[in-house]
């Protein structure tokens, strides 16, 4: 038969182990605090004083530090910069319906692809009346970017290795098909210095698009410049 003790046999009070009152007062401060924050309110006003307080009080001795800008869903210069990051996909996706489209970046970076004989006449560097339309889309868009930010275009057309021999013969079908893009998006209003195209050796034989959103407060890479250079 068990035998249940009323209390302890060293002659302790129940309830007075150490570890049972550090986990009451553990339990009674965790309460207090949950209590508190279930009747507090954040004023975003004192949030923005205390982060920029903090950020000032912390930066590193050496580097430039910027002011720190907040931005909502739906309003703001960041905002406008978004939407038409996204117009630019809506316009490719109604030009051309295979093509794919994914924000790499939500806001900043889109990436956007298309099959090649969607985009070129077969074995020509010749556009089709799809990425004509296009190209006159987001072109228009390209030209006025919003205050503030710029847009940067990365286009490289995928193709099979290229032997020194086939360079020798002359400009390949890609590297033609590159320029002709460089040229037509160029001619549409997309910003000279911060547009360029090229080849790239991959399996998938489609055309890449990369539509950069950068602030004008960053530096700007001088394609031309660079090729310029190379030519010389």
């Amino acid at each position: 038969m068990f035998h249940i003790e009323d209390s302890p046999q060293d002659g302790t009070e129940p309830g007075s182990d150490p570890i049972v009152i550090f986990l009451g007062l553990y339990l009674l401060l965790t309460a207090f605090f949950i209590l508190l924050n279930s009747i507090s309110t954040i004023e975003e006003s004192k949030l923005k004083d205390a982060l920029s307080s903090v950020n000032n009080a912390f930066k590193t001795v050496g580097l430039k530090t910027t002011p720190q800008t907040f931005f909502t869903s739906d309003v703001g210069a960041f905002a406008e910069a978004s939407s038409s990051l996204l117009k630019v996909g809506d316009l490719v996706k109604t030009a051309i319906p295979l093509a794919r489209i994914k924000e790499v970046r939500p806001g900043q970076l889109m990436e956007v692809r298309i099959p090649l004989d969607e985009f070129f006449a077969p074995g020509e560097a010749k556009l089709t009346s799809k990425s004509n339309k296009m190209l006159d889309s987001i072109g228009a868009i390209l030209s006025k970017p919003p205050l503030d930010f710029r847009f940067d275009v990365e286009v490289l057309v995928g193709t099979e290795w290229i032997l020194p021999k086939d360079i020798e013969k002359g400009e390949t079908l890609a590297i033609s098909r590159a320029g002709t893009i460089a040229r037509e998006l160029r001619a549409r209003g997309a910003p000279v210095e911060t547009t360029i195209a090229g080849v790239e050796v991959r399996e998938n034989d489609d055309i890449r698009f990369m539509f950069y959103v950068q602030s004008t407060d960053l530096p700007v890479l001088n394609f031309k410049q660079l090729l310029d250079e190379v030519v010389e």
